[in-house]
């Protein structure tokens, strides 16, 4: 078992968005060996900061990894908080692997058409 100390970054926002007061930020941890969600952490906003800066620093840490699994991290900014992917809200689209004990990497997110 491979403990992981810190993952950071930024999640990143092509455009200022004004989130309404139900949207729900999620980083996923997805353990793809077990095809499963291994963590899930709702990231708290200030949507008027958002909309001026474009940018949500993250960190999960202290979790753990185990050997031999692949993990990738998502995002989804969920407008209605309600952990449904529909039109309007921003998801993640590229794969970011973790491997080590500290990773740093920042996640764009674009709107659902």
């Amino acid at each position: 078992m491979l403990t992981t100390t810190l993952v950071s970054g930024n999640l990143l926002f092509a455009e200022k968005v004004n989130l309404p007061a139900s949207a729900k930020i999620r980083l996923l941890l997805l353990d793809i060996t077990a095809g499963k969600v291994a963590l899930e952490q709702e990231l708290p906003f200030d949507a008027k900061l958002l909309a001026i800066f474009k940018y949500l620093p993250f960190q999960f840490k202290n979790f753990e990894l185990l050997d031999g699994h692949q993990y990738e991290m998502k995002a989804h900014v969920d407008l209605l908080g309600d952990k449904q992917l529909k039109v309007g809200d921003f998801v993640s689209t590229d794969k970011f692997e973790i491997k080590y004990g500290l990773e740093e990497f920042d996640i764009a997110v674009t709107k659902v058409d």
